[in-house]
C-alpha cells in the first residue's frame, strides 16, 4: 500500500507538471511575459519532478528500514515490551564480610548481570559514623554506572533480625518501592550466580508476583513457608497499603511471610527459586550446597577472596543473549560468524565454538573484536568460566567441525580447581553424612575445646552422632577423661575416646592411627557409615598459630560442607596466587635436612632425622607401595588439619593394606624426622580421587609457574606477569600497591620497586605478605619466584 500510495502521489505530479508545460499563453501576452512564464513554467516543472523522486526515495527507505526491523526484531518478544524498570535494595551494616564482598566479588557480578546492572541501586546503609564515608565511597565506586540511592541510619546493628525487617518497614512508610515493577531486596553477601530463571520469571510469567526462597522446603513433613528475607524479589504494585509497617513473628522471615501471605502465598502467585533452598535448618540461601549447584549462594567465607562466579547468559554478558540467529543484527551476526557460530550452534546452544577455550591473550586480533562485538571483553574473560570437554571429540583436529555430538561435556571452573575447593557430582554420596569424626592430635593446649560449641551450631539435624576422638601424646589421659565427661554434658550427640600414642610422628601419626583403625572395622565400604572425619590440632585457630605463608585458616563450616560433597578438603585456605596443586616432578625433589619446630629452640638434623632419604621421591620409591595419580599435577595439604568423605580411604590400595608400614616408621626413633614432613606432603594425593581429564586439561589453563622453594618445590602459582594491571584481582592489585607498584610501573614493567632491592629480613611484615601474596616466597636471603 505504501508503494502504490507513492507511485500514485508520483504520477499526479508529473501528469500536471507536463499538462502545464503544455499550457499556451494567450494572444494578448507580450513577447517578453510569454518567455518570463516559459521560464517558470521549466522551474516548475523541475521542481516538481525533484520532488516527485525525493518521495519516491524517501518511502524506499522507509519501507527498506521498516523491513530491516522486522526482520531484526519480529523474532523475540523481548523487544515488543517496554523494559521493566527494576529496584536492587541493598541492607547492608557494613561488617567486614559485607565490605570485602562489594570490593571483590560485586564488580563480577555486575558485569555478568544483565538483570542487576541495569537496575537502580537503592542501599540502607546502618552503620556507625565513623565508617559512613568509607563505605559512602565504596557503594559509588561498585555502583558507578547505575542510580545510586544511598539512605544512611545509625540505629544499632546488633540485633540483626530487627534490622533486617527495619529497612522494609521505611521503605514501605517512605514509598521507596513504588513505581517499580520489580524490587530484588539482597545482603551484599549473597551471590546471584545463576539469572536465568530470575529473568525468565521476571519478564515472561505475568502471574508471577514474587520469587522467593522458602528455608523449609528441606522438610516433606512441614507445610507452613518460611520465606527467606536474604533474598527475594517481588511486585510492589502487589503488596497491600499496610505491608511491613507492623511486622509480627518471632524473626525477620516470620514478619515477611507474614505480610506477603494474603496478597501472594495464598493466591499462589509465588514463585520458589529452584535449588536456592538450604540442604538443613538454616535459613540461608544455598545452605551446605557447592556453589556451582545453587545459583545463589549466600557467601560466608570474604577473606579468601575467591568469590563464587556469577553465570553470564551466554553467548556474552549483552542485549544479543536475547536474540535468536535470524534476530541479530547484521554485525553481531557477523561476529558470531567470525568465532565459529552458525546458526545450529547458536540457537540450540549445545556446543560452544573452540574461541570460548583460549585464554585472552591467545586469541586473535579478529576474534578480539568479534567477541567485544557480541559483549565479551578481556576484564572477567578468564573469570566467565569457559567450556571444557571431557570427551575425545573436542581435540585440536575436531575445531573446524560444527556437530551436536559433544553434548556430553563437563564444565570445569579452573579457579576452584586451582585451590583445591571443586567438586564432582559423580563423587557426591547417595545420602547426606549422619556421622562426624573429630580427630584431634592432643598433648596440652586444648583449645580445641572452643569449637565444641560451634560445631553443634553448625552441624545439621541430620547428624545423627559425633565422635571427638582424642590422640593424646603426652599422658594427659585420666584428666582429658574427667573433663570431657563434663563438657560434653548436655550434647546427646557427642561421645569421645581416648587414644594413647608415643609422643612421635606429630600430627601425622594420628592421621595415620585412625585411617588404619576406621579400616579395620569398616574393611567393606558398603558397611561404612556415611561420615566425615575431620582432623584439628590442639593449638587455637588463629593467625598467630598459622604459619602456612599465602593462607589462613578455612572455616570450619566449609570443611564440613566440601567434605559432605566426597571431597578431600584443606584445612589451609589460601588467598594468594599459590595453588593447592604441585607439579609432581618438582615436589618429588623436596627435602630437609634439619628442622627447628615453631617457638622450640630443638633443631633435629642426621641420619636420626633423614632416616637416610634423599629426598621425597626417594621415600614414595623404598618405603611405600604406592605411586603417583597421574605426571602431572597433585594435589598438596600444609598444616596438618583437613577433612574428607570416608569413602575416600576405599578409593587407595596402599590406605587399604599398607599404611601401617608408615605407622612403623613414624614411631621408630627417638626423635621427630623428615617423614613427617613427607607425609604432610602426600596425605591429600594418597585421600583425594585423582584429576579426571577434563581437571587434567582446565588446570593447564591459567598462566602458572612453578615454585623453586626449597619448602613447596613444584607449587603452583599464578604467573601475574602476563596480568595488565587492570585485569589483577583486588587483592593482588592491593598487595602490589602495598609494595609500590601502580598501573604505569606494573604495566610497563621498565623499573622495579625499592622493596625488590632488600633482603627478605629487611622487609616490613607488610610487604613480605604483599610479596607472599603476588607469589614472592623467601628462598635464604632473597626473593624467589
Amino acid at each position: 500500500m505504501e508503494h502504490l500510495f507513492g507511485s500514485m502521489y508520483c504520477y499526479w505530479l508529473l501528469t500536471s507538471s507536463i499538462q502545464f508545460l503544455a499550457t499556451g499563453r494567450d494572444a494578448a501576452a507580450t513577447q517578453y511575459d510569454y518567455v518570463y512564464q516559459k521560464k517558470n513554467r521549466f522551474r516548475f516543472s523541475y521542481l516538481m519532478m525533484l520532488l516527485c523522486l525525493t518521495v519516491v526515495m524517501t518511502n524506499n527507505i522507509v519501507m527498506t528500514t521498516v523491513r530491516m526491523n522486522k526482520d531484526i526484531y519480529s523474532t523475540t518478544d523481548y523487544l515488543r515490551k517496554p523494559p521493566l524498570r527494576n529496584m536492587l535494595f541493598i541492607t547492608t551494616h557494613m561488617s567486614d564480610r559485607h565490605i570485602e564482598n562489594l570490593k571483590s566479588c560485586w564488580p563480577l557480578v555486575l558485569e555478568n548481570s544483565l538483570l542487576l546492572n541495569t537496575t537502580d541501586v537503592f542501599v540502607f546503609l546502618n552503620c556507625d559514623e565513623s565508617k559512613l564515608n568509607e563505605a559512602t565511597e565504596l557503594l559509588q565506586s561498585t555502583f558507578y554506572r547505575q542510580k545510586l540511592t544511598i539512605h544512611t541510619t545509625n540505629e544499632n546493628t546488633a540485633d540483626k533480625q530487627r534490622g533486617a525487617m527495619a529497612a522494609l518497614t521505611e521503605a514501605a512508610e517512605k514509598k521507596w518501592l513504588d513505581n517499580y515493577d520489580w524490587v530484588i531486596c539482597l545482603n551484599p553477601d549473597v551471590i546471584v550466580r545463576d539469572h536465568s530463571f530470575l529473568l525468565n520469571a521476571m519478564e515472561n510469567d505475568v502471574d508471577a508476583s514474587a520469587l522467593l526462597i522458602n528455608c523449609r522446603l528441606w522438610s516433606s513433613s512441614i507445610s507452613s513457608p518460611k520465606i527467606l528475607t536474604g533474598f527475594f524479589a517481588i511486585k510492589p504494585e502487589v503488596l497491600p497499603p499496610d505491608a511491613f509497617l507492623n511486622p509480627t513473628g518471632r524473626d525477620a522471615e516470620d514478619a515477611f511471610t507474614n505480610d506477603i501471605f494474603d496478597s501472594i502465598l495464598k493466591n499462589n502467585t509465588h514463585r520458589y527459586i529452584p535449588d536456592a533452598d538450604s540442604k538443613n535448618t538454616a535459613c540461608c540461601a544455598g545452605a551446605l550446597k557447592h556453589m556451582k549447584d545453587t545459583p545463589i549462594t549466600h557467601f560466608y567465607l570474604p577473606a579468601s577472596k575467591i568469590c563464587p562466579v556469577p553465570i553470564s547468559d551466554h553467548p556474552g554478558a549483552s542485549f544479543f543473549n536475547r536474540l535468536n540467529w535470524q534476530g541479530l543484527p547484521f554485525n553481531a551476526k557477523d561476529a558470531a560468524k567470525t568465532l565459529g557460530f552458525n546458526q545450529q550452534i547458536w540457537d540450540e546452544e549445545k556446543v560452544w565454538p573452540m574461541v570460548f577455550g583460549k585464554h585472552w591473550n591467545d586469541t586473535t586480533e579478529g576474534e578480539r573484536d568479534a567477541l567485544q562485538t557480541l559483549g565479551y571483553f578481556e576484564k572477567g574473560w578468564e573469570a566467565k568460566g569457559n567450556i571444557i570437554r571431557d570427551d575425545e571429540n573436542s581435540n585440536e583436529e575436531n575445531k573446524g567441525k560444527e556437530t551436536t555430538d559433544e553434548v556430553n561435556s563437563q564444565e570445569v571452573s579452573w579457579q576452584n580447581l586451582w585451590f583445591g575447593e571443586n567438586t564432582r557430582k559423580e563423587d557426591e554420596p547417595h545420602e547426606e553424612p549422619n556421622e562426624v569424626d573429630i580427630i584431634v592430635t592432643y598433648c596440652h593446649a586444648g583449645d580445641f575445646e572452643s569449637s565444641i560449641d560451634h560445631f553443634e551450631n553448625i552441624f545439621p539435624e541430620q547428624i545423627e552422632s559425633v565422635h571427638l576422638q582424642i590422640m593424646s601424646k603426652c599422658n594427659q589421659e585420666n584428666v582429658l577423661d574427667e573433663h570431657l565427661k563434663e563438657r560434653l554434658i548436655g550434647l546427646p550427640r557427642w561421645q569421645f575416646s581416648i587414644h594413647p600414642l608415643e609422643n612421635k610422628g606429630g600430627c601425622d601419626l594420628s592421621v595415620a592411627h585412625y585411617i588404619v583403625d576406621f579400616l579395620r572395622q569398616h574393611p567393606n565400604p558398603d558397611n561404612a557409615s556415611n561420615r566425615v572425619a575431620i582432623f584439628l590440632k590442639d593449638g587455637p585457630r588463629t593467625p598467630k598459630n598459622f604459619h602456612v605463608p599465602g593462607s589462613h585458616y578455612r572455616s570450619l563450616e566449609e570443611m564440613f560442607s566440601i567434605a559432605s560433597s566426597g571431597r578431600f578438603v584443606c584445612g589451609s585456605k589460601i588467598h594468594s596466587q599459590i595453588s593447592a596443586y604441585h607439579d609432581i616432578k618438582a615436589l618429588s625433589t623436596f627435602m630437609m635436612n634439619t628442622y627447628k619446630r615453631y617457638n622450640s629452640e630443638k633443631t633435629s638434623s642426621g641420619e636420626n632425622f633423614t632416616r637416610g632419604y634423599k629426598n621425597l621421591g626417594d621415600f614414595v620409591e623404598k618405603s611405600m607401595t604406592w605411586s603417583w595419580p597421574n605426571e602431572t599435577f597433585v594435589e598438596v595439604c600444609y598444616g596438618g588439619t583437613f577433612a574428607f568423605h570416608v569413602s575416600n580411604l576405599y578409593n587407595n590400595d596402599f590406605l587399604l593394606k599398607d599404611l601401617s608400614r608408615v605407622i612403623d616408621i613414624l614411631e621408630a626413633g627417638r626423635d621427630l624426622s623428615i617423614v613427617e614432613h613427607f607425609m604432610e606432603r602426600l596425605w591429600a594425593a594418597l585421600i583425594s580421587k585423582p584429576l579426571n581429564k577434563a581437571e587434567k586439561i582446565a588446570m593447564l589453563k591459567p598462566p602458572k609457574s612453578i615454585s623453586k622453594n626449597i619448602v613447596t618445590p613444584g607449587q603452583l602459582f599464578l604467573d601475574l606477569d602476563r596480568f595488565h594491571w587492570q585485569g589483577l584481582p583486588s587483592h593482588a592489585k592491593d598487595a602490589a600497591k602495598t609494595v609500590g607498584f601502580n598501573q604505569q610501573i606494573w604495566d610497563e614493567g621498565k623499573v622495579w620497586p625499592e622493596v625488590f632491592r632488600k633482603h627478605w629480613k629487611d622487609m616490613t611484615e607488610d610487604e613480605r605478605d604483599a610479596l607472599t601474596t603476588l607469589g614472592y616466597f623467601e628462598e635464604g636471603d632473597l626473593i624467589e619466584r
